[in-house]
C-alpha cells in the first residue's frame, strides 16, 4: 500500500475469530498507520527506525550480491 491508500474489510472479514480478536484487543497502532473500527490508512511510509524488522541487513544485502 503507499501512503493514502484506505483498507477496509467487509463484514465477513471482520467477523473472522483471529481478526475479531485482532480488533478488539485495542493493539497500538504504528503513527504511520490509522485504524477506525475496521478502516485502516496509510498515513506515510515507516522509516527503516519504525519498522519492527527483526532481521540483520547486512545478511540479506550479501546473499543477494552474491
Amino acid at each position: 500500500m503507499r501512503p493514502g491508500e484506505t483498507l477496509v474489510l467487509d463484514e465477513t472479514a471482520a467477523r473472522m475469530p483471529t481478526v475479531a480478536e485482532e480488533l478488539a484487543g485495542g493493539r497500538t497502532v504504528p503513527d504511520w498507520l490509522a485504524r477506525e473500527e475496521t478502516t485502516g490508512r496509510v498515513l506515510r511510509l515507516p522509516d527503516r527506525t519504525e519498522a519492527d524488522l527483526r532481521l540483520d541487513a547486512e545478511t540479506i544485502i550479501g546473499f543477494y550480491t552474491r
